[in-house]
């Protein structure tokens, strides 16, 4: 008994002792004076999911004032940062499958390159380490610039309002377009129950329903999408008079798709941006 009184009068005192260790410790404030976050603005990604994109424009710029930057204000804009990324890693898969052309040779464009086989196809979600080489190649946005495009919110705050809008409509889509290919499927089991009661489909038949089916689905697309699309396009028009202060945008509403992605769908508002002779860029090696 006297053992184990004593072991636990040992604990005790050891967990007594890292107790008080741990009261004298101060707390390590980046953001207090000296510190590598000392000049770099809190983030608020609203509902994109950008926080990588953000947390590399905070890396970026806590480098940039560390190193003789004294431009406070130009706080760089990890939404427009991860949505530059973005988009210029789709071209790459883009020609990779075939289904396009850069705009600009590969030698123009930043590394790390897309490796072939990538799947870019959401604004959301990407890896701090490859947007750091092309914030150094090309610059950054000032957060304070992109927010003046836009009306009594943030460029975020807009940008996650047009995500509202993409996803309503698409999901729309997706969900009228499942629904009939389901009807189209159940009516085909039917009439194939209904059918071997007089004879046995062969592969020729079965092919045949195959090719109908698919025709159906290729016919009803172009009815979906230009119904989502109609809808879909009034909105974004809308919001875009309420939400901005660019004076006709010249926003290529035209080329928007039902069942495209976010990638795609912020190439085309393609306002979330600036010049880049404004873009701030590091001096020196990062």
């Amino acid at each position: 008994m006297k053992i184990r009184l004593l072991a636990l009068f040992s604990i005790f005192s050891v967990l007594a002792t890292l107790a008080h260790a741990d009261d004298t410790c101060s707390d390590i404030r980046l953001d207090a004076p000296g510190g590598s976050m000392e000049h770099v603005a809190l983030r608020d990604q609203r509902l994109i999911g950008s926080c990588y994109a953000h947390s590399a424009a905070q890396i970026f710029d806590a480098w940039r004032f560390k190193h003789g930057d004294t431009d406070y204000a130009h706080q760089s804009s990890g939404f427009e940062i991860g949505q530059r990324f973005k988009i210029r890693d789709g071209y790459l898969r883009a020609q990779h499958d075939g289904i396009g052309v850069l705009p600009i040779p590969l030698s123009k464009l930043p590394i790390p390159l897309a490796k072939p086989g990538d799947t870019i196809d959401s604004i959301d979600g990407g890896e701090i380490h490859k947007l750091i080489p092309l914030i150094q190649s090309q610059g950054s946005c000032s957060q304070l610039e992109l927010d003046s495009l836009v009306r009594n919110t943030s460029i975020d705050e807009y940008a996650t309002g047009i995500m509202r809008i993409f996803w309503k409509y698409s999901d729309q889509y997706l969900t009228r377009r499942s629904a009939v290919e389901k009807e189209v499927a159940e009516a085909e089991m039917r009439s194939y129950e209904a059918s071997k009661r007089y004879a046995q489909m062969d592969n020729t038949r079965n092919n045949g329903l195959a090719v109908a089916r698919q025709s159906l689905k290729y016919e009803l697309d172009p009815f979906f999408r230009g119904d989502a699309l109609k809808g879909g396009v009034e909105e974004l028009i809308k919001y875009n008079s309420d939400n901005l202060r660019i004076q006709n945008p010249r926003i290529a509403y035209s080329k928007l798709k039902a069942d495209g992605d976010t990638v795609d769908m912020f190439e085309t508002i393609s306002i979330i941006n600036c010049p880049e002779a404004r873009r701030i860029k590091a001096t020196g090696t990062f």
